[in-house]
């Protein structure tokens, strides 16, 4: 089901289009949520439009959301994934990567962790730590797990399933 609701105002009208999930949960029409801006004062009107994918997860750090460079987090499997690059430096964490081994390393303060692409095995300083998702490579970038990521530095990770964000304090 489609919702449609134009607000009259003065000098614009404003369009809100937002698609539902049905009572089984399935999308019904996009994860998108889209603002059209008539603008009436204007000798022709004008439309502006703006739009907020909720289907890709958003992380919010330190009070702002986070734009990641090239490659924007996604849920796989139930599991919320980060480009590694991105989300290591925003951390403070430095990175080193093993092409060979696929094998990624950080280190942070007295902190160091050990994750190898396509295992659920990880190590914070030296201990075996098991993951609940393995890192992957998708389009050429690392993808790891953010839930790992974010508390093996010692930060508290709260999501909001409803908005697809992940606050990282």
């Amino acid at each position: 089901m489609k919702f449609c609701k134009k607000v009259l105002c003065n000098i614009i009208d404003i369009y809100f289009i937002v698609y539902t999930k049905d009572e089984h949960g399935n999308v019904t029409g996009s994860n998108l949520l889209q603002v059209d801006i008539v603008d009436k004062s204007a000798p022709k009107s004008r439309t502006f439009r703006s739009s907020l994918d909720y289907s890709i997860p958003r992380v919010l750090y330190q009070g702002d959301f986070i734009k990641f460079d090239d490659t924007d987090p996604q849920i796989i499997n139930g599991r919320t994934m980060l480009p590694l690059r991105n989300t290591f430096n925003l951390l403070g964490a430095s990175i080193e990567w093993d092409n060979l081994t696929q094998t990624i390393t950080s280190n942070k303060e007295d902190i160091n962790i050990s994750l190898q692409v396509g295992s659920k095995t990880a190590y914070i300083n030296g201990q075996e730590v098991i993951l609940d998702a393995e890192p992957q490579v998708i389009g050429g970038r690392t993808l790891v797990p953010l839930k790992f990521i974010g508390e093996a530095f010692g930060n508290t990770l709260v999501w909001d399933g409803l908005e697809k964000v992940a606050m990282i304090k």
